[in-house]
Order: C-alpha cells, then sequence, then structure tokens
C-alpha cells in the first residue's frame, strides 16, 4: 500500500487517524483489539522468521535484513520516528566530512618545523577552542575532542 514514492505524509495521516479512532473506544473494547493485535502480531512475526530464515545462508540473510531495515517504511515503523530526510542524511556526511578537513588542518599547522611563536599558538588554539561546543570540557569531552581533531589536549 506504501511502497510508492512519496507516500510519507499518507502514512502519517494514517496512524494519526488510526490512532484517534482507537482513543475513542471504551477499556474493555481497546483491551480486546490490543489482545487481538498482538496474536496477529505474533502470528505475523513467526511467519516472517519462517520467510526470512528460509532465505539461503548466513551472509544473504544478513545482507537481506540490512536491505529491509533500510527500506523508508520500515524506518518509519522503527523505534525514533520518521525516517531521515535527505537533507538530514547530506548533512551527516558534511559533518563528518569538515571534521576530517579540521583535523587535517590542524594536523598540518603541528606537523610544521621550528618553532612557533607564543601568537601563533594562541591563534592555533583559539581556533580549535571555537569549534568546541560550551561545556564540552565540564561535561569531560575535551579529550575526545582532542582525538577527533588530531591534537594534543595537555
Amino acid at each position: 500500500m506504501l511502497q510508492n514514492s512519496g507516500k510519507t505524509a499518507e502514512a502519517r495521516g494514517f496512524a494519526a487517524r488510526s490512532q484517534a479512532k482507537r482513543s475513542e473506544l471504551g477499556p474493555d473494547q481497546d483491551a480486546k483489539l490490543a489482545k487481538r493485535e498482538a496474536e496477529l502480531a505474533k502470528k505475523r512475526a513467526q511467519q516472517m522468521r519462517a520467510d526470512f530464515f528460509s532465505l539461503g545462508n548466513w551472509s544473504l540473510t544478513a545482507d537481506v535484513l540490512k536491505r529491509f531495515l533500510d527500506t523508508p517504511e520500515v524506518k518509519q515503523l522503527m523505534p525514533g520516528g520518521a525516517a531521515q530526510s535527505r537533507a538530514e542524511k547530506n548533512d551527516e556526511k558534511t559533518a563528518a566530512a569538515l571534521l576530517i578537513a579540521a583535523k587535517s588542518v590542524f594536523g598540518e599547522i603541528m606537523s610544521t618545523k621550528g618553532r612557533r611563536s607564543d601568537s601563533d599558538m594562541n591563534a592555533f588554539w583559539a581556533a580549535i577552542a571555537a569549534l568546541m561546543p560550551a561545556g564540552l570540557i565540564d561535561a569531560r569531552g575535551g579529550a575526545s575532542a582532542a582525538r577527533i581533531l588530531g591534537v594534543h589536549h595537555r
């Protein structure tokens, strides 16, 4: 039903309507419905397990599971809510690339030969401090930040 692209909003609307209808039920009806749903979920899980583990060897089964869990429909059902948007995925990749670039810059500065002036070192440490979130040191994250950026924190 929701296999076509662009169905995210429709799925969210369906879930909201379903939850609203369920909240209108009386306690007895809700308990009966919950019991029926639990029994059905158990049967469906057994069916999926039987199908899933009949696919082949371990590596094929692991690949099928990974691909299944990566589908947008499944991600919406997983704890934590809806799947990440493309922008969020791109932001994660960009953040990782920015950290790598910062580490490279700081590494190049520290790998230069010769003595650095006090003003050069002050500028270096000011740049590192500017990248650190407020409260990072108090939260005992200084050593972690130093490892990520490739600098010595002492």
